[in-house]
């Protein structure tokens, strides 16, 4: 349906002389990521206020998850459930979890040897050729090093509560 709509506007584009056909495929891309992005951040944002819980989402998408690549679907709505659906399994997790160390550390060290094994996932729609492949696998592992360095730190500070767990 997205596509549709962004294809009708670049075809308005186009009769008006905006943007010419050659440019089609480049804006329509452009515009759908954009357009995406923006439906992505205005979900969890609004399930940040639902849950109390914005800067804590903000934190969990601008900060991990936006820089350890992820898995990816075949399709928009496909990711776009899967980031949501994740957001909210880690606010509840966060939850049955708070201040039980052993459940939070287990995890934290299970979720960062998959990182630190796998590094990013190449998917089709993503089409990495082998060097971005491999620069984006070093970023997730420093990206998930770093988080795991801060945890350390404010463990050690002995710092704790919501804001360590996410």
């Amino acid at each position: 349906m997205l596509e549709k709509i962004v294809t009708k506007y670049i075809l308005a584009l186009i009769k008006a002389q905006v943007i010419t056909e050659k440019e089609k495929e480049t804006y329509q891309y452009h515009i759908i990521c954009a357009v995406e992005s923006i439906l992505v951040m205005l979900t969890m944002t609004g399930v940040g206020f639902y849950f109390h819980e914005v800067i804590h989402v903000w934190a969990f998408v601008f900060m991990i998850r936006n820089r350890t690549g992820g898995f990816h679907f075949d399709s928009f709505w496909k990711c776009y459930l899967g980031t949501v659906g994740l957001e909210i399994f880690v606010i509840y997790l966060v939850d049955f979890t708070d201040n039980n160390v052993i459940v939070i550390d287990l995890i934290c060290l299970f979720v960062f040897g998959v990182i630190l094994r796998i590094g990013a996932m190449n998917h089709k729609n993503m089409n990495y050729d082998v060097e971005e492949y491999e620069a984006i696998k070093k970023k997730a592992r420093l990206a998930s090093t770093g988080v795991i360095a801060v945890i350390i730190i404010l463990k050690i500070l002995q710092i704790i509560g919501k804001a360590v767990l996410y």
